[in-house]
């Protein structure tokens, strides 16, 4: 087998994810950076944001050809819901995507592409 000289992925379902993923896990993270929360918004309000933020409307712009990135939806997500985080807006993955450490996510790339 001719290896790659380098691979770009992103854990983001692309090519390799974390068995047992949830969202919510990271959503929950995420609030405890929550600086504003006018509306009150709850774990499950942040559920609900997601499926419309990510599954009508972010899957109607992929029916027609474009995609969204899964940070850029969660800031659209965030914003909709009127919530403001203490932390910046290029984190928010850094926080959402911390289940699994980073040997335990290279062990998976490894198997993955039979290295």
């Amino acid at each position: 087998m001719k290896y790659p000289k380098m691979i770009l992925f992103d854990y983001g379902h692309t090519l390799l994810y974390e068995p047992g993923w949830d969202s919510a896990r990271g959503s929950a993270k995420l609030l405890k950076y929550a600086a504003k929360n006018p509306n009150h918004c709850t774990l499950e309000d942040v559920r609900k944001g997601s499926e419309l933020i990510f599954g009508k409307h972010i899957e109607n712009i992929r029916k027609i050809g474009y995609d969204i990135s899964g940070q850029v939806g969660n800031k659209v997500l965030y914003e909709y819901l009127g919530i403001e985080l203490e932390i910046p807006f290029e984190n928010y993955m850094k926080i959402d995507n911390t289940n699994l450490a980073p040997d335990v996510v290279a062990q998976m790339i490894k198997n993955k592409f039979d290295f």
